[in-house]
């Protein structure tokens, strides 16, 4: 009679982990400096822009800024 035992399979390996990303954080205080310093006017005209976007299709019960 064949044997019908179920052998235990071995686990597979688990994936080599990627090293964590080098962080330049000079470079990242130099970003967010940049856009800290951006031009206000803009930003405020780019915020009108987007209110205006989102609203537009939606019934006027609906408006995310009313």
């Amino acid at each position: 009679m064949p044997d019908t035992k179920i052998q235990p399979r071995e686990a597979p390996e688990a994936p080599a982990s990627s090293p964590a990303p080098v962080v330049d954080n000079a470079a990242l205080n130099r970003l967010l400096d940049a856009w800290m310093r951006a031009d206000e006017a803009e930003q405020r005209e780019t915020f009108a822009t987007l209110v205006r976007s989102l609203d537009e299709e939606r019934p006027e019960a609906y408006k995310l800024f009313p």
